[in-house]
């Protein structure tokens, strides 16, 4: 029957007398979306600007760029504060992040000192930095580079770098406004080269077409060394009025550089396809392997570069001649490097 009693003795009842079940939605709060105040927008243009260039200025000028892109991805010397912020919780980043950007980023007129600094910071490197870029292009392996003052009679330890070979490296030198500064360039086997420095500039080197610059080689000839023998005589180069003693024998003589330099391959080959075969052993022992100037009797150095038009004479009194033998040189601009002069028993 219907709305009898169900089984068990329950009574059933009607969906009405089941009371109804009140339901309340709530629908997701948004959170308002952070609005950036206008100062913090201008300190973060003030930081941009600021940090494109210092980065174009460590581009053209320095090799700093790579290390401070290391120490801002915190590597190289800065791993140990990277691994200090991965023990640091999570929650307290964040707050620091938080309060660095309220209190910093976000404070008034910060803008202004970032433009100001920049300012200076830009003034400074226009008026009292300036670099020189050297380039390695030739040579078997790394090759020695001193830079130093043009006060040094010998460059020291301390002036000493080695560039790999096709690799470049740049020196960064405080200057002088409207002044420019005096340092002297010097690439194993290549003549020294003084280098003004301008501020706010770089100048570029490279080897070995900077280096290339009036040199004179004073080169006996065959006759010369024969009449010398294996003993060397006394003899005299008079640069500009300044004599300065030397000897005379089978070596080659520079002037206008120091001893280091290399006599050019393809000059050396040329010598050997002119020389009869059994004098060629003198080509590589004399001519080849040149002696440099000393100072003069009142310790006068020789002079660290020729000049177009500079005057050499060359004195010396060989064995068995009642008079001495002079010989009058006069560098030439255009001649190649170097540019070289026979010396004859009998000018």
């Amino acid at each position: 029957m219907i709305g009898g009693p169900l089984p068990g003795g329950s009574t059933g009842s009607s969906p009405a007398d089941v009371p109804a079940t009140t339901c309340h939605y709530r629908p997701p709060v948004e959170e308002p979306e952070p609005i950036v105040a206008r100062d913090t927008l201008y300190n973060f243009a003030a930081l941009a600007v600021a940090g494109v260039l210092l980065s174009a200025w460590m581009l053209h000028f320095t090799d700093w760029f790579e290390e401070a892109l290391t120490l801002l991805a915190l590597g190289g010397l800065a791993s140990w504060l990277a691994f200090m912020l991965k023990v640091v919780p999570e929650p307290y980043l964040k707050s620091f992040q938080s309060q660095f950007y309220d209190r910093i980023l976000s404070r008034r007129h910060l803008w202004w000192i970032l433009l100001v600094i920049t300012a200076l910071g830009l003034l400074f490197f226009v008026l009292f930095v300036a670099s020189i870029e050297i380039t390695v292009a030739e040579g078997d392996g790394d090759a020695a580079v001193w830079v130093y003052s043009p006060k040094c009679a010998t460059p020291g330890d301390d002036a000493l770098r080695w560039v790999a070979k096709g690799k470049s490296q740049r020196f960064v030198f405080f200057t002088k406004p409207l002044r420019p500064r005096k340092v002297v360039v010097k690439v194993s086997g290549y003549p020294e080269k003084v280098v003004p420095l301008v501020s706010f500039s770089r100048t570029d080197l490279r080897t070995p077409e900077s280096f290339r610059r009036p040199v004179v080689l004073l080169r006996p000839v065959m006759k010369t060394v024969e009449l010398v023998g294996e003993n060397e005589v006394d003899a005299v180069i008079r640069v500009n009025g300044v004599e300065y003693p030397t000897k005379m024998g089978a070596r080659s003589i520079w002037v206008g550089c120091d001893q280091d330099v290399k006599v050019p391959q393809e000059l050396i080959q040329l010598w050997v396809l002119e020389t009869e075969a059994e004098f060629r052993d003198w080509v590589h022992y004399g001519w080849a392997r040149p002696r440099s100037l000393g100072p003069s009797a009142d310790g006068t150095p020789p002079p660290r570069e020729l000049r177009p038009g500079d005057s050499i004479q060359f004195l010396v009194k060989f064995p068995g001649r009642d008079r001495a033998t002079t010989q009058s040189i006069s560098v030439d601009p255009s001649a190649r490097f170097p540019q070289v002069e026979t010396i004859k028993e009998n000018p």
